[in-house]
């Protein structure tokens, strides 16, 4: 598997390929600065910020210690105040979108009694991907009182 990274937002969640995880080219950057600090190899900073301002060049590194990596399956994501349906290429879904949907905005810290049930059956109904803020996907009482 390859991570990389792409200024075509369209491509991220989808499956675009057999195998390559796509990130905002922006996430990628950090990302790899993260493993370098983390892994090494031992490069000078002018080698690091050659290596981030050369965004269409593919480079294999050889770290000095293995990254471990966990790729996690997510249909629904809370980012920015946004949820985020993206599309299940896979068929791995393990509950219906709207409960996943549900669940994420709880663990947010939003509580069920707030959510507007038909505006969030509505936009996860919607197709994929889906951005929403998560404002209105509340009831008008709850958006008041935050």
């Amino acid at each position: 598997y390859f991570l990389h990274g792409t200024d075509n937002d369209r491509e991220i969640g989808r499956a675009a390929s057999r195998g390559c995880v796509r990130l905002r080219n922006q996430d990628m950057v950090e990302l790899a600065q993260l493993v370098h600090r983390y892994s090494g190899p031992d490069l000078a900073p002018a080698e690091v910020q050659g290596l981030v301002t050369q965004t269409r060049r593919t480079r294999h590194l050889t770290l000095s210690r293995p990254v471990p990596v966990e790729l996690v399956y997510e249909v629904v994501e809370l980012r920015d105040g946004t949820l985020h349906v993206h599309e299940d290429p896979y068929r791995r879904l393990a509950a219906p979108i709207e409960e996943l949907a549900m669940q994420a905005l709880v663990e947010s810290g939003v509580s069920a009694a707030e959510v507007d049930g038909e505006a969030l059956r509505s936009a996860v109904t919607a197709g994929t991907p889906v951005a929403v803020p998560i404002e209105t996907l509340l009831q008008a009482a709850a958006v008041a009182s935050r």
